[in-house]
């Protein structure tokens, strides 16, 4: 009752949801019960199979113990949902991760480390790796790049082409370690250090040439765009298309599209990154 869009979390164990600052839990196999009221309207909210409870109120994060009812406050939250496990859950606070177990141990700061989708695993990407929480590490060589799907090929992770099939990687090409990738129409937008390539329908790359005004600054590119005939980059209040050949349009521009979310099993991180983690 009184659950709304965003605010109701399933697991194996049973349901959570939130009415206004309420939460209530149900297990599988019990009646429903309140676990009290959060300092705030939930604005999202998860579960884990052994029925831990985690609620966002706003810029803060409450820690629920569904079985106990005990709470815990936290000063921040994480801008997209935490990672949560049968031991803990991981959250992202700016550049760190906090740790938590849904014991009553103290959290864990892991500085200048990314979510990878995992309970288990973060991303460093000064030292362009996967280590574990402790800090071993599991995968070297790991550059943040942009990355883009094809029926066939994860293109951007490593400068390279992965096979969907086999997830075996091709050979390096400099132009996929983009820090904007678009695969659209069988070609290939990349953008790194403010210039841009293409590739052909037959695989060949077209030379570095400079972005359009007004994206000579890099920074000055929010997003790369599928579009008819080309692509379309966006930056604050600026709309410029592309076409394969390198012609600039610009005023009225045929529709663009967000680029397509990562498949199914893969991980895209907030440095561009795509990851699996088996």
């Amino acid at each position: 009752m009184g659950a709304e869009r965003g605010r109701l979390a399933v697991s194996s164990a049973g349901v959570a949801w939130a009415d206004g600052p309420d939460l209530y839990w149900r297990a599988t196999d019990a009646r429903a019960r309140s676990l009290g009221a959060a300092p705030g309207p939930v604005t999202r909210l998860q579960c884990t199979s052994t029925g831990d409870v985690l609620a966002t109120i706003g810029d803060e994060a409450t820690l629920v113990r569904a079985r106990s009812g005990r709470a815990r406050l936290l000063p921040h939250a994480s801008e997209e949902p935490a990672v949560l496990g049968p031991d803990g859950a991981l959250l992202q606070v700016d550049e760190d991760v906090l740790e938590l177990t849904w014991r009553d141990a103290e959290p864990r700061w892991h500085r200048s480390r990314q979510l990878c989708g995992s309970t288990t695993a973060l991303l460093v990407p000064d030292e362009a790796c996967v280590c574990t929480l402790d800090g071993t590490v599991l995968w070297a060589g790991l550059w943040p790049a942009a990355a883009a799907a094809t029926r066939d090929s994860i293109l951007g992770p490593g400068g390279r082409a992965w096979c969907r099939r086999s997830g075996s990687p091709g050979a390096l090409q400099r132009e996929l370690l983009a820090e904007h990738l678009v695969a659209h129409e069988g070609h290939v937008f990349a953008v790194l250090d403010g210039e841009a390539s293409v590739r052909d329908e037959q695989g060949c790359w077209t030379s570095s040439r400079p972005l359009p005004v007004p994206f000579l600054d890099p920074d000055a590119l929010h997003e790369v765009r599928p579009s008819r005939g080309g692509v379309v980059l966006v930056g604050e209040g600026e709309r410029v298309h592309v076409s394969w050949s390198g012609q600039v349009r610009r005023g009225f521009l045929p529709p663009s599209r967000p680029a397509p979310a990562p498949p199914a099993g893969w991980h895209w991180n907030d440095a561009g990154l795509l990851l699996r983690l088996g």
